[in-house]
């Protein structure tokens, strides 16, 4: 499911900024260790470490954009690519350096231990219901914001003929 989570991230951002982010396998990276550390030094609660990842990652995903690829805007796609192959590379390397090659997992609520079972015809772990959850909500508004709202518009039209766009005055 993460895989998925994955692929339909690295399609909306190069849908919308034409960027092959292949880098943010490594931002998912370090959010996941954001995650284990909160849990597991911090003790803080799963769903708070959770959250706390999620705001990492977008963190990271500012910095990396501000130094990977904003630069980079008007090159062509081989620059744009090689540059998130870079960050893959030095993100996912990072990561190694810093906390090794073993595996870590993260403690789940017993909640989220269970099985969910819909209609005694399908049985799911709570934790895949979960997850499906949180993506579905979190793409049904990523779509709203870019469908419906004026910075969402705005997106789109400098994403399709930026210097219309410009002209028309979206910075």
């Amino acid at each position: 499911m993460t895989g998925r989570v994955l692929a339909i991230s690295l399609t909306i951002i190069f849908s919308i900024l034409r960027v092959p982010h292949f880098g943010l396998g490594g931002v998912f990276v370090w959010g996941a260790f954001a995650a284990y550390f909160a849990v597991s030094l911090a003790r803080l609660p799963f769903f708070v470490a959770v959250l706390l990842a999620a705001a990492s990652m977008a963190m990271l995903g500012v910095v990396v954009e501000k130094l990977a690829f904003r630069r980079l805007r008007g090159a062509g796609e081989d620059a744009m690519f090689v540059s998130a192959i870079g960050v893959l590379i030095a993100l996912e390397n990072g990561a190694l350096l810093l906390w090794g090659s073993e595996t870590r997992s993260i403690p789940v609520p017993e909640a989220l231990r269970g099985v969910v079972s819909f209609g005694g015809v399908l049985y799911l772990p709570a934790m895949r219901v979960l997850i499906f959850v949180v993506a579905t909500v979190a793409f049904a508004a990523l779509h709203v914001f870019v469908r419906w709202t004026r910075i969402g518009k705005a997106m789109r039209a400098v994403a399709q003929d930026p210097l219309a766009a410009r002209a028309l005055g979206v910075p």
